[in-house]
């Protein structure tokens, strides 16, 4: 058979007696063994990879983007908001970690195995297409069948890193991906922190209101040893708000509006727990907390008496000079619990004998100004009222402008105040009203008269006696502020402020996007005898005079719309009306509003380190309050210049206060639907996944490419179940004695050898040394 003819097929039987001619010998058996051998010496490309790492490579293909692909599941919901329920399940059930560890562990096995395919492949087109030293190449021919990596290529190499070019740049990058994607896990990890998920909504029993049977516990607040007003705030728990701005045509330059907001304590009563709550769906007490300021109008009659032994008094009718939305009664005059009728004889120079009657004189306090707001809060028993929003009837009266209104105060006090419309016997839900006097600029008794005079003055702007003294009056924001030119620095500002301080227990929807913190009291500032309120502000919307949002405030969204919340109150006054009830039918609502003020006090000052001086006994029925509280409602005027805003601060601390304190009582259990945000470690951002990302990408494209040129570009190699191949492939040509000569030596002997012989520097490659009929491969000198 002539070697044309053994080309023309690529593989042929050949019988072969071994060992002595080629065929093989076995016991019972008398036939020989037929192999097939290629005829040409060249393995076609399915023949160059054995089933074993075919299917390893495939396999490991096969791995790697599933193993990608669920790292990138993981790493989906970096904020926690919004997940998969395989995701949650995996991230709430602590298996974070424990997945990217095994993830981790399928990829370093993936891309160690494609290493050490890769390493022979390597090895085999660099015997086969390059020229190595021919100490090098029995380690070389080695690494075909079982390798450390590209390491151990790395290191065979070491004498010919030249010879190799572009092969040797590939095992050193493959060497350098094996390496970091050793590190996989290191590098997912650090993608992993701390962060919050919410659960799904569950049914939960909360306490949500007193019962009628329960509801007389309740009046130990009103003997409690210290009252609410002057304790302490121990705690400032979040709330839900949900506010509306008042519309610019229902606004004018001399009122504050804090516009429609509503507030909602939630029941419960622990700090972490109610910081955690996602979303809640169920009765919580609904408070109404809108405070509007208006100045008073002009009018001619506005006057001021003096006397030395009572000070002030402000003569004249007070009403709003403008009506906002919701306040009924504007024309009534505002009248306050000091108000009296007071005859002035006045003489002097400059006056002739004249007596005045003040009619609606109320006396001014005074205090010595200690850079804080200095002002009297004064409570009305009659005047104007403004209705709450969260009154069925609050819609009818804002659209109609409605003005048949009837009041009444059978007890002559301000808490007693009520409201009602026409045909109706219902009480409109009402807060309180109050008058303002600001007198920050005004020293105590001021001395008009140098040495001997009268003793009592009158001032007016519309000048009673032709040189008498003269009374300035001027409009600013929502302050009248009364001067007198011949006292510098002196004046006294007047406002009407009003509220609507009701609250119901309604069923609602609360929500928030993140956990939030509740506010703690600042450090103390020495310097200024302070502490920083800032925190509190801002969760109280005092520290600027614009709106801030929800999630800058770290409250919570109450979703509930007053036309809701206005509906349901309107379902309990169906239910009260027929058992003549003077107040919404369930439990103990609104007992907020009772339960900050002092029902037998005038009003209250709002000034911490004033000093103010008690000058009659009618100073005795007001009321202080606890300095922490007066300086937060200083600290809201001082940077909103806002009053509106500065009572609606204080009156939600004290409304907060009394919320929770009364929680202890409540006895009615009703279901609540809650989701909750709950810790868990789960990836918060990206680096560590698109590191490991890109650097497999690298590592999946060279390992690729290699295949493709082992493929292409060997002739004689197989990866795979090759260990014989490479045994008897390690034959020199040139010398059949030469690994006769060696088989006893190290590395090292071996190499001082080839010295001897004057090979060290021979350069080989593995080529076919033996021709048909006895096809033989093995290293070559390259120069032969």
């Amino acid at each position: 058979m002539t070697l044309e003819a053994a080309t023309t097929a690529e593989y042929a039987p050949v019988s072969q007696q071994l060992p002595a001619d080629g065929e093989l010998e076995r016991e019972g058996q008398t036939s020989p063994v037929i192999v097939q051998v290629p005829l040409s010496g060249e393995r076609s490309w399915l023949n160059k990879l054995s089933t074993w790492t075919a299917t390893t490579i495939v396999l490991s293909y096969i791995c790697l983007p599933l193993s990608i692909g669920f790292l990138a599941f993981l790493w989906s919901n970096p904020k926690g908001l919004g997940a998969n329920k395989t995701w949650f399940r995996i991230v709430l059930g602590d298996w974070t970690l424990k997945s990217i560890t095994i993830a981790s562990f399928i990829i370093r096995t993936a891309i160690s195995t494609q290493a050490a395919i890769s390493t022979s492949m390597l090895a085999s087109i660099i015997l086969e297409r390059r020229q190595v030293m021919i100490y090098d190449s029995a380690p070389i021919l080695a690494l075909r069948f079982v390798n450390d990596g590209p390491f151990s290529l790395l290191f065979a190499l070491k004498n010919t890193y030249r010879r190799a070019q572009i092969w040797m740049s590939a095992a050193l990058l493959l060497f350098g991906t094996t390496l970091l994607l050793q590190f996989t896990s290191t590098g997912l990890v650090t993608d992993v922190g701390m962060g919050t998920l919410f659960a799904s909504p569950k049914q939960h029993q909360t306490m949500v209101a007193v019962s009628f049977s329960n509801i007389n516990l309740t009046d130990i607040r009103s003997v409690r040893p210290i009252p609410y007003w002057l304790e302490a705030t121990p705690n400032f728990p979040v709330f839900a708000e949900r506010y509306e701005a008042v519309p610019n045509n229902e606004t004018s330059n001399s009122a504050r509006d804090t516009g429609l907001t509503h507030r909602a304590f939630v029941p419960v009563s622990n700090s972490s727990m109610r910081t955690s709550i996602k979303e809640f769906v169920g009765i919580a007490t609904v408070l109404d907390s809108r405070v509007t300021c208006v100045r008073p109008k002009m009018h001619p009659c506005l006057s001021l008496g003096y006397t030395l032994e009572d000070g002030f008094f402000l003569n004249g009718t007070l009403a709003p000079d403008f009506t906002p939305v919701g306040l009924i009664l504007a024309n009534e005059p505002c009248v306050t619990q000091d108000l009296r009728q007071i005859l002035y004889n006045i003489t002097g120079p400059d006056s002739r004998n004249s007596t005045i009657n003040m009619n609606w004189a109320q006396q001014l306090q005074f205090a010595h100004d200690d850079g804080e707001w200095n002002v009297v809060q004064k409570h009305m028993l009659w005047g104007p009222g403004l209705v709450s929003s969260l009154d069925p009837r609050f819609p009818t009266i804002r659209k109609y402008n409605l003005s048949h209104f009837q009041m009444s105060n059978p007890s002559n006090r301000s808490f007693g105040l009520s409201y009602k419309m026409e045909n109706d016997n219902f009480p409109l839900m009402t807060g309180r009203s109050y008058q303002l006097l600001n007198i920050t600029s005004s020293a105590n008794l001021p001395t008009l008269i140098n040495g001997p005079g009268p003793t009592s003055f009158y001032f007016s702007s519309s000048q009673l006696v032709k040189g008498a003294l003269e009374l300035v009056i001027s409009p600013q924001d929502e302050w009248l502020i009364f001067t007198i030119p011949i006292v510098p620095e002196w004046h006294v500002s007047v406002s009407l402020c009003f509220d609507s301080f009701v609250s119901v227990d309604a069923n609602v929807t609360i929500s928030t996007n993140a956990t939030l913190t509740e506010p703690e009291l600042g450090t103390w500032i020495a310097t200024d005898l302070k502490f920083d309120t800032r925190a509190i502000r801002t969760q109280l919307g005092g520290r600027y005079s614009q709106v801030q949002s929800q999630a800058d405030r770290a409250i919570m969204n109450l979703e509930t719309t007053p036309h809701d919340l206005r509906r349901q109150v309107q379902d309990w006054f169906d239910t009260g009306v027929p058992q003549n009830m003077s107040d919404v039918s369930i439990y103990g609502q609104n007992f907020i509003r009772d339960s900050i003020q002092d029902k037998r006090s005038f009003g209250t000052y709002m000034c911490a380190g004033c000093g103010l001086q008690v000058v009659s006994n009618v100073m005795l029925g007001y009321s202080n309050n606890n300095p922490l509280q007066q300086q937060v409602w200083q600290d809201v005027m001082r940077y909103t210049n806002d009053s509106a805003l500065a009572w609606q601060a204080y009156f939600t601390l004290l409304s907060r206060t009394v919320y929770y304190d009364v929680l202890s009582y409540f006895d009615v259990v009703e279901d609540a639907s809650i989701s909750w945000f709950l810790g868990a470690q789960f990836p918060r951002s990206y680096l560590g996944l698109r590191v490991v990302m890109t650097v497999l990408s690298i590592h999946c494209l060279l390992v690729a490419l290699i295949i493709f040129a082992f493929i292409a570009r060997t002739r004689y190699s197989r990866v795979g179940d090759n260990a014989w191949q490479c045994l008897s492939q390690a034959n020199y040509h040139k010398s059949d004695n030469l690994f006769h000569e060696v088989t006893r030596m190290t590395d090292g002997e071996v190499e001082r050898y080839l010295e001897t012989k004057g090979l060290s520097t021979r350069l080989v490659s593995l080529e076919v040394i033996q021709e048909y009929p006895r096809w033989r491969t093995g290293i070559k000198a390259v120069e032969e």
